[in-house]
């Protein structure tokens, strides 16, 4: 793939991702989860997604930032950090503000399918509720009360965005702890990671019962995953370093040399997956291959410059996969 300039003196394709890779190589508590961080940097800031949770990479937001600088070189990308119980989530804030306006200010009602709006989410939004002997798909009302919910986030991403960063300005971050009213945690990690199915839980006692009945069910496994070019070059490269000078371990299993080419994966229960649950999981689908096909040009996912970001054909065509799944541990 030709790594065109984004813009015009901008750096080139290959210049960030290379910069990136270095960087997070560097970086001494992250360079074992590089692949991974790299990869959902880059879903991130080329507006695939608004937001990526980095659970599995524990580490200051000073830390974190710093190993990520190199993406304050992409044009249009409005870097941000939110913070939550010492996890850290990326976000182009300019992504998650139009998400944020298109749920909330149309109460309850995401963005219309044809909508040019990037990796928004999806026009639909199923809602598990777990205040019943079983789960239940919730009704239109609980969409509206955690749109309500959402509504300080919208506020507090509105003040970060105005007026505009300069260039060379640190990223902001945004401690979630300190925005009153928002969703519990599962419930909040649920909408921001764009899973068109969400688990709604009210308190941490009701995520803990909802954990054990989703544990006792039988679910179905949604994933998507697309393949980023540039970064799988540099992680095989890397691979084939290692399986030089190493040898490899039987039975060794993790999420793949360049990150495991997962964008994102949701369950449902078997007994509530429904035509509309299937209709929000293609929609999904549909508005990730269109942001991947255009690149993340004329501010359809990042909210940014309106200028190319990174040019069409970065990212590989998403793909959707159904399995079964469980009986087995969740934990929300």
């Amino acid at each position: 793939m030709a790594a065109a300039a984004p813009a015009p003196d901008g750096p080139t394709t290959a210049q960030v991702v290379s910069e990136l890779w270095a960087a997070l190589g560097r970086a001494r508590g992250l360079s074992r989860h590089r692949p991974r961080l790299a990869y959902d940097a880059l879903a991130v800031a080329a507006g695939l997604r608004a937001v990526a949770m980095f659970d599995y990479a524990r580490a200051a937001p000073a830390e974190l930032a710093a190993a990520l600088a190199p993406l304050r070189r992409a044009p249009g990308f409005q870097g941000g950090l939110l913070v939550l119980d010492g996890c850290c989530y990326l976000s182009d804030l300019g992504h998650l503000l139009q998400r944020l306006e298109t749920f909330c200010r149309g109460q309850g009602a995401d963005a219309d399918a044809d909508a040019d709006d990037g990796a928004a989410g999806g026009p639909a939004l199923a809602v598990v509720e777990f205040g019943g002997p079983a789960p239940a798909l919730a009704p239109e009302a609980s969409l509206r009360a955690l749109a309500a919910q959402l509504a300080p986030l919208l506020a507090a991403v509105e003040r970060r965005l105005s007026p505009p960063r300069q260039a060379g300005v640190a990223w902001p971050v945004i401690d979630l702890a300190a925005v009153p009213g928002l969703p519990c945690m599962p419930t909040l990690n649920g909408w921001l990671l764009g899973y068109p199915v969400v688990y709604s839980v009210g308190s941490y006692e009701e995520a803990a019962r909802a954990s054990g009945a989703l544990s006792a069910a039988q679910l179905h496994l949604f994933t998507v995953r697309a393949r980023c070019a540039p970064l799988g070059a540099l992680c095989g490269a890397d691979a084939a370093a290692a399986a030089a000078r190493t040898r490899p371990q039987a039975g060794a299993q993790g999420r793949g040399a360049d990150g495991g080419n997962v964008l994102l994966s949701f369950t449902v229960p078997r007994e509530l997956r429904s035509a509309g649950v299937d209709a929000a999981a293609a929609a999904l689908l549909d508005a990730l291959r269109r942001a991947a096909r255009r690149g993340s040009g004329g501010g359809g996912g990042g909210g940014g410059s309106g200028g190319e970001r990174f040019p069409a054909g970065l990212w590989g065509e998403p793909t959707l996969a159904v399995e079964p799944a469980g009986p087995g541990a969740v934990s929300l």
